[in-house]
């Protein structure tokens, strides 16, 4: 139970060889309908499309593994499989409303030990926790390995690993159409039942902060952190954080600004 060691393109790649979790595929999940921010997988922030950055990111992870987009079988989401195609991503086509199918499905047909769970609206997603979430399977053997639970990340940097025997185990146990749409909400809810092994973040300015992009509030601080990130050579959790939190102050000076101007 090791890192295998290779290089790519001179960078340190690393293999995980636990047995039940090769191969690793990091799945995209994405598609263009959405209530609060239609077609935002396709929104582009400072330029670039959201699932673009998002790709780029995973692209940036030091583990080796498959990148796929798992987006829906229907005609809407035709321009998210031809954006893939043309960055030159594998496509898994599924159901809409159960992503939970969709997941395993695509384990199968990619003949995949383990899927990393990747959210096609977090575009600043920091490549080192897909490496960390994977050490993280190395250390543990553990149903789940996660940094969601308690919260110690910020929205938009959510990660999950989770072997293909236990996506399976979900699919044969849950029937509720919400659990089944939101992939790993019946682990959380009963978690007497699974072993789940949690990354944990002693950051506090990373408490509420957000950084997915699900509503047009979003898509704005998206664009500032974009423009400061962008060109930097310095993208991690911490640099987009530090952006964020940035654009609070600012607007809320902006906010305070206006208010006065109205009494």
């Amino acid at each position: 139970m090791n890192w295998r060691n290779r290089k790519v393109n001179g960078k340190q790649m690393y293999g995980v060889t636990r047995e039940n979790l090769n191969p690793i595929g990091f799945v995209i999940f994405a598609r263009l309908d959405s209530n609060r921010l239609p077609g935002k997988a396709l929104l582009k922030i400072n330029g670039i499309e959201m699932l673009g950055r998002v790709i780029s990111r995973v692209r940036e992870a030091s583990v080796t593994g498959r990148i796929i987009v798992a987006t829906t079988d229907r005609d809407l989401d035709n321009p998210i499989v031809s954006f893939a195609d043309a960055k030159g991503i594998e496509v898994y086509r599924g159901s809409c409303d159960d992503v939970l199918g969709r997941a395993v499905c695509c384990a199968r047909d990619f003949k995949l030990g383990s899927i990393v769970r990747i959210c096609g609206d977090s575009p600043f997603l920091d490549a080192a926790l897909i490496t960390d979430i994977c050490a993280l399977g190395l250390k543990e053997d553990a149903d789940i390995y996660t940094n969601i639970p308690g919260r110690t990340f910020p929205y938009g940097a959510s990660i999950e690993l989770i072997p293909k025997k236990v996506l399976e185990r979900l699919d044969a146990l849950v029937r509720s159409a919400s659990d089944r749409e939101h992939v790993t909400k019946y682990i959380y809810d009963n978690g007497s039942q699974f072993k789940v092994s949690q990354l944990r973040s002693l950051k506090s300015d990373y408490h509420g902060v957000r950084l997915v992009v699900d509503t047009s509030e979003d898509l704005a601080r998206a664009e500032w952190i974009a423009s400061v990130l962008d060109g930097s050579a310095d993208n991690s959790l911490d640099a987009a954080v530090a952006a964020a939190i940035a654009f609070e102050v600012d607007n809320s000076s902006d906010r305070k600004m206006t208010t006065q101007g109205e009494l």
